[in-house]
């Protein structure tokens, strides 16, 4: 049996191989020689096209058009968006790259001697365009998959390095990953592009799975939750080998203050992925996805702070959402085109304050709080990252592994419900969980006391009550209420009372006091200069506050929120509609109530139900 040593040598020659691979290319005869196809010698410019029009063995594919764009896959395998205006001989030889004198061959220009002196480029053109019009119409948003893992047919995963493919049940007699070439798979195109690290070629077991020494690292920093957050984190690396593959794609979000390692983390994991990873410390949304583009590599931003506009900031945690579900972003360019991305990617952001994250973002990740390190622990134990051979160890594990992945999945799934996640809490933390899973293995899980068979435990590990992530959520149409209740209405500045909540409440003290009658009348005129009313049943019933669908002073109040709207289009109209209906009645038949002298249709807040609700 090889040694944990010869296994790492016998990699490092499967790299070199692998190298070598790569870098064959096709040869094509000298200008104005014959070419053989098959088993018969063609003249230049003799040649019988083939369905769609074109010269036998280009090494230029014609994949179709979308409008006025044609896509080609160019000489070295790169995807080419060309526009009419492009196509001329210098574009063309961009295209053919070393492959020049194909060009000679396929379309000759011959002078009076009849000898090659050149090529046609508009005969090559006139190819080019004719195979487009008999194929179908393409578009790159559907099927061109770049750098990074994705899903392919029949539960396999589909890993593109760059130059080659890694299918997880194609291998070798050995039982290694079998190279593929690059180009078309399944239906979809992986064009070639600039190499990342590939799998492991030898085996990864218990014995030199790097994951071990990882986790032993990750732990040396200060987590708010010791034992389950260097487990997420680990699950976010591991996910982020796989992330185009995965069903939903984590975001994970260190928060802590100066001298917490935040950047130091962030350094760390550069060095396992090395260039798989886009990594930047000042950003834009179009920065990431110009970078991005077909790729399905992770994204990490470190120091992405709040300020005080954070406009740009939360350009780049929305492009996390969409990623989130592979979402699709459209953006226009300044010559009228219309750009279209689908994110893949997962996030990993870091920040002393993180900016105001929305429910819907927060629902989207994990966060994860450090604190200083222990002076006496800091420099026992230097994390130091091999990123010659962990990167390539964990991606070959994950494609190992792939296969228990729907089932560890929905078991993680099973385990949070009962920790009281919702069903994106699930979607989140189970697809950190099951990766980490995957990656560990169950000797290593065991080595580290973490939950093994019956994952009972992660429900009280990761239970919902003391949990950052699930601290502050709140339902849109409550968070809405929240707002309106807490705004500071101006018109109320003289006063001591300078919010919605703050004069109910006091109302609510002066209720049984016999001047309650004058309050009562006073409360409701305050009421109205904002725009409410408050209705108070005779029969003693609860009591309400009635809320315009629409409203110009209510636009003005919630003017800083995201449940404003446009002037005649309420958003706070259709958040509070979400609410349960014994909590906020909308009814038609009976929302109807009188403000400012005139009937509206209002959204009927129970004050009593949503005190419990």
């Amino acid at each position: 049996m090889p040694t944990l040593g010869q296994e790492t040598v016998a990699g490092a020659l499967g790299q070199v191989d692998r190298a070598l691979h790569r870098h064959r290319q096709g040869s094509d005869p000298a200008v104005g020689a014959a070419r053989t196809v098959g088993d018969t010698s063609l003249d230049p410019g003799v040649w019988t096209p083939d369905a769609y029009g074109m010269p036998p063995d280009c090494p230029v594919q014609v994949l179709g058009m979308d409008g006025d764009i044609l896509y080609m896959v160019d000489a070295l395998g790169q995807l080419a968006a060309i526009e009419p205006g492009q196509m001329g001989q210098k574009f063309i030889q961009r295209l053919f790259g070393a492959r020049q004198n194909y060009l000679y061959w396929a379309w000759p220009r011959r002078d009076k001697s009849g000898e090659v002196v050149s090529w046609r480029a508009e005969k090559a053109s006139e190819c080019f365009y004719h195979a487009a019009g008999k194929k179908n119409l393409f578009s790159p948003l559907d099927h061109v998959r770049g750098r990074g893992a994705w899903a392919g047919r029949r539960g396999r995963l589909i890993y593109h390095s760059g130059d080659v493919l890694w299918i997880s049940d194609e291998r070798d007699r050995k039982g290694n990953p079998r190279p593929h070439d690059v180009g078309a798979l399944e239906g979809d195109l992986y064009p070639r592009r600039p190499p990342i690290l590939a799998p492991w070629p030898g085996p990864v077991t218990t014995q030199n799975n790097p994951a071990r020494e990882m986790l032993r690292q990750l732990k040396s920093w200060q987590w708010a939750r010791q034992q389950v957050d260097p487990v997420l984190m680990l699950g976010w690396i591991a996910a982020s080998f796989v992330g185009g593959a995965l069903p939903y794609r984590p975001t994970v979000f260190l928060v802590g203050d100066f001298q917490t390692g935040k950047s130091s983390l962030q350094k760390w994991v550069k060095a396992v992925f090395g260039d798989a990873l886009l990594q930047a410390d000042d950003t834009t949304a179009a920065g990431i996805y110009s970078a991005i583009r077909q790729d399905s590599l992770p994204v990490a931003v470190d120091e992405i702070e709040a300020e005080a506009d954070n406009r740009k900031t939360m350009q780049v945690v929305k492009l996390a959402r969409l990623a989130y579900s592979g979402g699709r972003l459209m953006r226009g360019s300044q010559d009228q085109s219309n750009n279209q991305f689908q994110l893949r990617s997962t996030f990993l952001f870091s920040a002393i304050n993180a900016p105001p994250l929305l429910p819907q973002d927060m629902s989207r990740m994990a966060v994860l709080k450090l604190s200083k390190f222990d002076a006496r622990l800091s420099g026992a134990s230097v994390p130091v990252v091999d990123p010659e051979t962990w990167g390539p160890m964990i991606l070959r594990r994950m494609m190992d592994e792939w296969q228990r992945f729907a089932a560890a999945y929905a078991e993680y799934r099973d385990a949070l419900r009962e920790g009281g996640h919702d069903g994106r809490g699930q979607d989140t933390f189970a697809a950190l969980l099951a990766c980490a899973d995957l990656l560990l293995g169950p000797e290593i899980l065991e080595e580290f006391g973490l939950p093994v068979e019956g994952l009972g435990q992660w429900s009280e590990l990761l239970s919902t009550t003391s949990m950052l992530e699930y601290e502050d959520r709140a339902a849109n149409w409550r968070g809405c209420v929240n707002f309106l209740m807490t705004a500071r209405v101006e018109a109320w500045r003289a006063g001591q009372q300078h919010t919605v909540g703050a004069l109910l409440d006091e109302l609510r003290a002066a209720q049984f006091g016999q001047d309650f009658p004058g309050d009562l009348a006073r409360t409701r005129r305050m009421l109205q200069q904002a725009d409410l009313g408050l209705v108070l049943p005779p029969d003693g019933g609860p009591w309400v506050l009635a809320v315009p669908n629409e409203s110009q002073l209510l636009a003005g109040l919630l003017r800083d929120s995201v449940w404003a709207g446009a002037p005649g289009a309420s958003v706070w109209k259709s958040a509070l509609r979400q609410a349960p209906a014994h909590v906020i009645n909308t009814s038609a038949g009976n929302n109807r109530v009188r403000i400012n002298g005139i009937q509206r249709r209002c959204s009927l807040i129970n004050l009593d139900a949503l005190e419990t609700a």
